[in-house]
């Protein structure tokens, strides 16, 4: 009796359970697009409310706020936003990284659901993604639009689905485990040249970070007393996370003080390690960093061992992996100045850009003169470190040398 009771029931009478079948990746890409545009932009609008909110004599509106909110994300984006006189495109990149890494986190999850008999599932949804970011920044460019600022429906199209191109395809191969074989897909003297590369650039772009912060540290009564010269909380706040989330760009821009092409915070000005031509700039605190005259020496010797540690690494990478022959190094080199000299142009040129009317329109370091500075300085220390390995070759090579 106690097995009969016990005895499992029959599922015959009973409909198997349905078996829940994931959405399609087009619609998975569609909901990731929408979600990392959403999350974002309702993070910069809550803030921009708040802000709004705690400044009791503003007498702008709320919906003014939201629309602040959506000039920033746009200009995140580089979204060139028209203003009286002129335009504004100098994204605040920190602000930048952050959507970005937004949206490669969401695409790794659509990535990492993807199942394994989609063809060419992380391009389809990398194209899908792209496509609708860029899709909902042109229709927030059109409903955002003021009295003072416009954005373009299709520049806001052009640039956010660049930024989503390149967080998206991060992201999605990350997601699906793919970064090993597309690397081991490269050509082996590509990979060489980007190891070299990556290491120079490492060293660039960290002594420059090490720069800058220690700028902020110097001239703190500086930028402290830029920031207290708004006449309320709300402005203080404001200017201070604007200048927070231009840290990447000051980086940047010491990168190019640091090479010796130096950069411009205006039409007219200059900012080298030889001297400093500059007049009235924008009240924004981070700019109370900015050198006052001509480098001192210090400076000078830490630009110097930059230029010559990124390259030295640059070579001894070289060294390591293009093998003994020296035709292949030094292609390795020509390659490796290439890759660095074209990646430290598009850095700079996304970090700088118009700010305002008149003398703002241009704001930067000068990206073709960057490039070709940062990838000669670096092939050339790199060439030297080559040509000194191979002559010591040779010469441990020669008969009765080598036994000493």
């Amino acid at each position: 009796m106690t097995q009969v009771l016990d005895r499992p029931r029959s599922t015959a009478r009973g409909k198997p359970a349905p078996v829940e079948r994931p959405h399609p990746l087009w619609l998975r890409s569609l909901f990731g697009a929408v979600w990392a545009a959403s999350l974002g932009l309702a993070v910069l609008v809550v803030v921009a409310l708040v802000v709004w909110s705690a400044d009791s004599r503003t007498t702008s509106s709320a919906g003014s706020a939201m629309r602040f909110a959506v000039a920033l994300w746009l200009d995140a984006h580089r979204t060139a936003l028209s203003v009286p006189g002129g335009r504004i495109a100098l994204a605040p990149l920190g602000l930048t990284l952050v959507l970005g890494a937004l949206l490669a986190r969401f695409a790794a999850v659509v990535a990492r659901g993807a199942s394994s008999h989609e063809p060419g599932a992380v391009g389809a949804m990398v194209l899908v993604m792209t496509l609708a970011y860029g899709g909902l920044a042109s229709g927030l460019a059109y409903v955002g639009r003021t009295a003072t600022i416009r954005p373009s429906a299709g520049a806001a199209f052009v640039t956010a689905a660049i930024v989503s191109l390149v967080a998206t395809a991060i992201g999605g191969l990350r997601g699906a485990d793919l970064r090993g074989a597309v690397w081991a897909g490269l050509p082996p003297a590509l990979r060489d040249a980007l190891r070299a590369a990556g290491v120079a650039a490492a060293v660039l772009v960290g002594t420059s970070a090490v720069v800058t912060i220690a700028s902020l540290f110097h001239h703190a009564n500086l930028v402290g007393n830029s920031i207290d010269g708004y006449s309320n909380g709300s402005g203080r706040f404001a200017m201070a996370a604007i200048s927070l989330f231009m840290i990447p760009n000051a980086v940047l821009f010491t990168m190019a003080y640091l090479t010796g092409t130096g950069f411009a915070v205006g039409a007219g000005t200059s900012v080298t390690l030889a001297g400093v031509h500059v007049g009235a700039t924008p009240a924004l605190p981070i700019l109370a960093a900015l050198p006052r005259g001509a480098a001192p020496w210090p400076v000078v010797a830490v630009a110097v061992a930059t230029a010559l540690g990124a390259g030295l690494l640059a070579g001894w990478r070289i060294r390591q992996h293009a093998g003994g022959d020296i035709g292949a190094q030094l292609r390795t080199v020509a390659a490796t100045g290439v890759v660095i000299g074209a990646g430290a142009a598009l850095l700079v040129a996304v970090a700088g850009g118009p700010f305002g009317p008149g003398r703002l329109a241009a704001v930067g370091p000068s990206p073709w003169k960057v490039g070709l500075t940062v990838g000669g300085e670096v092939a050339g220390v790199a060439l030297l470190v080559v040509a000194v390995d191979g002559w010591w070759r040779l010469w441990r090579s020669l008969p009765g040398v080598g036994r000493r």
